[in-house]
């Protein structure tokens, strides 16, 4: 009976043991993963201080811009962006070609022109305990400017739908001044989807020509055509791009 007394206390200071082991096991475990979270997050996005970004939707629109985002803290970024513009084939389905003489189709090239816009973006969000970053849901004010170039063919004074080899230079110039708002976020370490929409206004200067025949001197004419307007303006979109701290 003692022995049998004697091996059940072994038994049961050897299943304590035992669970006090498993329990330390556990909890270093637990510290372990969380340090490689902490390490993961240090080498991510806490630490990227530099993005570069495009804009594949802005081709139909005849911009391609690359853009470029720096953090100034945690919850501040300016975001930075120039491009090539060349034809618009979104205002081309909206504009009318043809002239008020029907015969007349005014044939257009697109030339060379730039854009440029500048923001500013704050990120309200809350990443973690004391810990703010350029990630989540911003807001923020926005410029933009985009010069659109183009020449067309005038048209013969004696002959309709026939055009000389002189050609008219043209331009569509639009200045934005608007509220940004979207959704950053990061993926697979530093690459990045920024989703963004925004509301303003648009000064727009645009001088084309068109075919029209003048009564005055009896023969068809290349007659400009300037606008100058301000009107209100939508956006919406997504870039995407990587981040990095060097």
């Amino acid at each position: 009976m003692r022995y049998i007394v004697i091996l059940l206390i072994g038994f049961m200071a050897g299943f304590s043991a035992s669970d006090a082991g498993a329990q330390v096991r556990s909890s270093s475990e637990y510290s372990y993963d969380g340090s490689d979270r902490e390490s993961n997050f240090d080498d991510g996005i806490e630490n990227v201080k530099h993005i570069f970004k495009v804009n594949p939707l802005n081709i139909f629109i005849g911009d391609f811009p690359v853009y470029y985002e720096h953090k100034l803290d945690k919850r501040l970024s300016v975001e930075v962006g120039a491009g090539y513009t060349f034809r618009n084939y979104i205002f081309g389905i909206w504009q009318t070609t043809a002239s008020q003489v029907p015969e007349f189709i005014d044939i257009r090239e697109a030339e060379p022109g730039f854009s440029a816009r500048a923001s500013l973006r704050y990120f309200p969000n809350k990443l973690r305990e004391g810990i703010y970053d350029i990630e989540g849901f911003y807001f923020g004010p926005e410029i933009q400017y985009k010069a659109y170039n183009m020449s067309v063919l005038e048209c013969d004074p004696d002959f309709p739908n026939r055009y000389t080899e002189n050609t008219k230079s043209e331009h569509r110039n639009l200045l934005d001044i608007k509220i940004t708002f979207g959704y950053q976020q990061f993926y697979s370490g530093n690459f990045i989807v920024d989703f963004y929409g925004g509301i303003g206004v648009r000064s727009k200067d645009q001088n084309l020509h068109f075919c029209d025949w003048d009564e005055t001197q009896r023969s068809f004419l290349s007659t400009p055509e300037n606008v100058k307007t301000v009107v209100p303006v939508i956006s919406a979109g997504f870039k995407f791009g990587l981040g990095t701290n060097f």
